[in-house]
């Protein structure tokens, strides 16, 4: 029997974010017929701040429980210190997040895969898409919260590589009861030329924004370049009644109007267990599909992690996507981005697939990050 480990997170912004991502994972098995030829140890890490708590419980998977692989829900800066731990044991660490997060060195270890929804790519081709407007200047909007991942640097940064210029900064507080865009409104007010913003926004504040964005919207004739999550379509209900006219674009990496046949297995898979189809399941699902790769492998007798990485990598995988694929020169997963636009029902529309992922993909791995320059969390994205 084939055994998977599973570290899983916790968060009081998306609390079924674990759920989401675990359900997408068996229903992969499920369609795949691996399900019962795996045995899945799962375990809490919480928001993966503690660093011995974290190694000790991989640790424990590793040794105790025997387990083939470890599949981790956590962002890039927690897994650093267990990738020597991985490589010793022969064994494949297979990094789940929502890639919001840039690592300083893309050299990863041999049997360590990072696989994400590649949120700071898909931010970056939102702001070099704002930097096509005729008025370059910008005003960038962001949750505290959010201001500390790298998805904000990568959208300012592909604003600002491409002609677009930051005219104001404005971060909202953390809690949700001090949120307010006054100082968003007296600068509008004092700079008429401005009508491009730059948003990123998670959880409630969301919410929040698009409430208090809309009048200022209307008399300013804005254009809105949002953060993936922004672009979330389940949270239609919480945002319909404050949400204007094509007033949001942005790059998002899965919609569940795209038209290819794993979406659709997998939207009926979910769907008929009543299960959520969002971003997390089909971070799950794709994470399943990886599973069951590496599995086959075992099975053709290679239980050499670092070769297995190596035979799975740089080959395309069907994905509720549309693909997805291992870098293998950094063993970092990425595929399609898709841009989407809104109408005044929330209603989210696929304008068109960005055709030149491949190029892009080894441009963004030219991004130097000084870590001494940022807020270095640990803690998983989504995961407060």
């Amino acid at each position: 029997m084939f055994k998977v480990g599973i570290l899983m997170p916790r968060s009081t912004l998306y609390p079924t974010i674990g759920l989401d991502i675990l359900a997408g994972i068996k229903e992969a098995l499920t369609y795949n017929a691996v399900f019962t030829e795996i045995t899945l140890i799962t375990d809490n890490i919480g928001f993966a701040t503690n660093e011995q708590e974290v190694y000790a419980k991989a640790e424990k998977m590793l040794l105790m429980d025997e387990v083939d692989m470890v599949v981790m829900i956590a962002d890039l800066r927690i897994t650093e210190m267990l990738q020597p731990l991985f490589a010793a044991s022969n064994k494949i660490l297979l990094l789940v997040n929502m890639g919001t997060d840039i690592p300083e060195n893309w050299s990863t270890g041999a049997t360590t895969i990072i696989h994400s929804l590649n949120f700071c790519l898909n931010a970056k081709l939102t702001g070099v898409l704002a930097a096509q407007q005729p008025l370059k200047k910008t005003i960038n909007t962001i949750w505290y919260y959010d201001a500390g991942y790298l998805q904000c640097f990568s959208m300012i940064n592909g604003n600002q590589k491409n002609g677009g210029s930051t005219a104001f900064y404005h971060i909202t507080p953390l809690k949700d009861q001090d949120f307010s865009l006054q100082p968003v409104q007296q600068f509008l007010t004092e700079n008429t030329d401005v009508k491009t913003v730059l948003c990123l926004f998670s959880g409630p504040q969301i919410h929040l924004f698009y409430k208090e964005i809309a009048a200022l919207q209307q008399s300013h004739q804005l254009q809105l370049y949002v953060s993936p999550m922004m672009l979330d379509e389940s949270i239609k209900k919480e945002v319909t009644a404050n949400f204007l006219s094509n007033i949001a674009t942005g790059f998002v990496p899965w919609h569940s109007s795209l038209n290819n046949a794993t979406n659709t297995i997998f939207k009926n898979q979910l769907t008929q267990l009543g299960k959520a189809t969002n971003y997390f399941s089909v971070l799950g699902w794709d994470t399943g599909t990886l599973i069951q790769k590496i599995k086959h492998q075992y099975q053709q007798a290679n239980t050499n992690a670092a070769q297995i990485v190596q035979n799975i990598a740089n080959q395309k995988i069907d994905s509720p996507r549309g693909w997805i694929k291992i870098d293998p020169s950094s063993n970092y997963i990425y595929a399609p981005a898709y841009k989407a636009i809104c109408t005044n029902n929330f209603d989210i529309i696929i304008q068109d697939e960005h055709l030149d992922m491949e190029i892009e993909f080894e441009q963004f791995k030219q991004v130097k990050i000084n870590l001494a320059e940022t807020s270095n969390w640990k803690n998983t994205y989504l995961c407060i």
